[in-house]
């Protein structure tokens, strides 16, 4: 079963007599990376500055290659370095370009062209007309379809829940895409389904503000994201998952923990129409009690991190295959690690198909984790909305930027 969860992470590894990276600091990151790796913290936070530059890189080679982008990812077992696929025939402008953009990244050490089959162009157009069509096919079905870009494998996953009973609509589809796209879409399994789920855990935090608190409504809990600010008239806001949201619900409220008193955050602002979408905004009353502009986050203690109460983000980005990334929800408690598995995913949770999801794997939630900040190394990358297991569902903190004009605030 998938459910609605949330996340946080990362904090200040203090004391261990180990270099800085290049934002002055070891993130917290870096100690569940080189537990996991088996390397130094200061080779761990190495690679994790490295993929910080992996997303504007990719939005870059997709731009100077055209057609020729293969995608980017991370291969976590081959010491987390940047791959950069050139479609076949790989031609020496081709490979020349992407090391050329990567050197101006200050990456250029850490990346490897490899020839892939498909462009990035022809993986998107697969992945798009299957999130159409599972919109179609889920509807009403007990046993989801989800589908999902795996760069590093070069191909679209089209995934049938283990166990699961399909109609005949999606045995159908399953047949029509295998025919339509032969190898550039892999039929395969995955475990559970999502649901969106709502509980109850003492996570909270005296002002100022900040992501990874818990935050409840009509008895509804969920956890708050990452704070930003409004582009139109500068409101402050709350990001959290959408589908905690429910219309007249009362103000979304949370407490301190120095003498249990509850306090306002604020009303829902914004709820777009489009359900697929499962992020929206609360508006905070009273930014001046709780001490806001705050682009912090509250980080756990756990094997994977340290924790930093006021974990700052520098700045937010788009997300890359194979990438470190962490969470902390106020159901989980402890923060956690893992890489990111497949983007652009369609999935469906709660009666509603979700499209560009991105999907994380080795990553443990709970109910009651949904609307939690997705991050690590201090950037920002999404908010947790769905999960099973050990395996989460993340909306890009990108694209709710843009569709509510709204910024995440930054440190």
């Amino acid at each position: 079963m998938r459910w609605l969860i949330a996340v946080v992470v990362t904090a200040l590894v203090l004391g261990l007599g180990v270099p800085a990276s290049a934002a002055g600091e070891v993130d917290v990151a870096a100690l569940g990376l080189a537990k996991d790796r088996g390397i130094s913290i200061s080779e761990a936070q190495e690679r994790l500055d490295w993929q910080v530059a992996a997303p504007d890189l990719a939005v870059t080679l997709a731009a100077r290659l055209g057609s020729k982008f293969g995608g980017l990812w991370i291969a976590p077992d081959d010491g987390d370095r940047i791959k950069v696929g050139v479609t076949t025939p790989a031609d020496q402008r081709s490979i020349d370009t992407a090391l050329s953009a990567a050197d101006a990244a200050g990456v250029g050490s850490a990346v490897d062209v490899v020839v892939v089959r498909h462009s990035q162009a022809e993986l998107d157009a697969a992945n798009d007309w299957l999130g159409e069509e599972l919109t179609r096919v889920n509807t009403g079905a007990a046993s989801p379809l989800r589908a999902g870009i795996r760069t590093n494998l070069n191909l679209v996953a089209l995934d049938q829940p283990i166990g699961g009973t399909l109609t005949a609509s999606q045995l159908d589809l399953l047949a029509a895409a295998t025919i339509r796209y032969r190898d550039l879409v892999q039929v395969g399994t995955y475990t559970g389904r999502s649901e969106a789920l709502a509980s109850c855990l003492f996570i909270w935090c005296q002002p100022p503000l900040r992501a990874g608190i818990q935050i409840f409504s009509n008895q509804k809990t969920c956890t708050g994201g990452f704070i930003g600010q409004s582009n139109f008239d500068g409101t402050f806001v709350q990001f959290s998952a959408g589908h905690c949201w429910t219309f007249g619900e009362t103000p979304w409220q949370t407490m301190f923990p120095s003498d249990g008193s509850v306090h306002t955050v604020g009303p829902a602002f914004s709820i777009l129409s489009d359900k697929d979408f499962d992020v929206f905004v609360i508006k905070v009353n009273n930014p001046a009690g709780w001490s806001l502009p705050s682009a912090t986050v509250r980080v756990t203690a756990s094997d994977d991190t340290t924790e930093n109460l006021s974990y700052v983000i520098h700045s937010d980005n788009l997300s890359v295959v194979g990438m470190r990334i962490c969470t902390t929800g106020e159901k989980s408690i402890f923060s956690d690690c893992g890489e990111v598995d497949e983007l652009g995913v369609t999935d469906t949770y709660d009666g509603t198909t979700h499209h560009h999801l991105g999907i994380a794997d080795d990553i443990c939630a709970h109910p009651g984790d949904s609307g939690a900040p997705m991050y690590a190394n201090h950037v920002a990358f999404g908010v947790l909305v769905a999960g099973s297991g050990c395996e989460i569902a993340y909306e890009s903190i990108r694209t709710a930027e843009l569709k509510f004009n709204v910024h995440v605030l930054h440190g």
